[in-house]
């Protein structure tokens, strides 16, 4: 039962090393908390700095993405949007304005569309969240 036990632990920390890991946190620019949207509420990804519709930032969010030591595997862009998006309708968001990539490692924050894929050894992903007035 023991060697089970360790080979359990051996193949659980061989999978989890492959995999990059994402980190995300949300900052409420509101005085009031807002409710939650509905986990099917879907938040929308804008690409323009300044949306034509009315609108509010309520506060932002941002993935740290670390990139697997063993394989060198970056998470796929789907998952980090996904979670950033989970975050926003916890806030009480409608849309991201827009999302922005830094290397970690050095270099300028810029503007880059979902998707990409920076190179270095970890990767912050940050947006604005804002409602539809």
């Amino acid at each position: 039962m023991r060697t089970f036990a360790v080979v359990l632990a051996a193949l659980t920390v061989a999978l989890l090393a492959g995999c990059a890991t994402i980190i995300v946190e949300a900052t409420r620019t509101e005085p009031r908390a807002r409710a939650a949207r509905p986990a099917n509420h879907p938040i929308e990804l804008l690409t323009e700095q300044v949306p034509a519709r009315a609108h509010k930032v309520i506060g932002s969010v941002r993935a740290r993405v670390k990139l697997s030591e063993y394989s060198g595997k970056v998470a796929p862009p789907r998952k980090v949007i996904a979670r950033l998006q989970a975050e926003a309708r916890a806030l009480g968001g409608d849309a991201l304005l827009p999302i922005t990539l830094t290397p970690a490692s050095g270099g300028g924050t810029y503007a880059a569309p979902p998707g990409t894929v920076l190179a270095g050894s970890s990767e912050i992903w940050t947006a604005l969240v804002i409602v539809w007035l």
